[in-house]
């Protein structure tokens, strides 16, 4: 039913919230160059946060990468399309999630470096496919 429809422009900071969920836009650069607004999305409810970093800048720049990241988070879901794994390996060191599941993954033979995470970081290091379900 298209009257349930409501569109509007997407704003930083908190987008939603009742007394179940709260949902944050955190601004990355990943349209920068375009002059258009990108974001992350940090969602939290009943106890549990889960970050999706959204698509991020090429060679991920340092201000580009979600400070959220660096709090205690149930799971952070993470891009892997626009800069490389070492690249990326630096914010890391400095996650606090206990999840991390790589997304948006490009080349597909980044899959290998993904996997040589594992047990490198205190967090679970995992590569979901399509229908998978990842229990907090």
């Amino acid at each position: 039913d298209e009257s349930r429809l409501s569109f509007h422009l997407a704003k930083t900071g908190e987008v939603y919230s009742d007394e179940n969920i709260r949902v944050s836009y955190i601004p990355t650069r990943h349209l920068a160059v375009l002059d258009r607004p990108s974001y992350s999305i940090l969602i939290e409810g009943e106890g549990k946060r889960i970050l999706f970093s959204g698509d991020m800048s090429q060679h991920l720049a340092e201000c580009d990468f979600p400070k959220e990241a660096y709090g205690d988070l149930d799971l952070f879901v993470c891009e892997l399309a626009h800069f490389s794994v070492d690249e990326l390996a630096p914010y890391l060191k400095k996650t606090r999630a206990k999840k991390v599941a790589f997304n948006h993954v490009s080349p597909l033979g980044k899959y290998e470096e993904i996997a040589s995470l594992k047990g490198k970081y205190p967090f679970e290091v995992l590569s979901p496919s399509d229908m998978d379900v990842i229990s907090l």
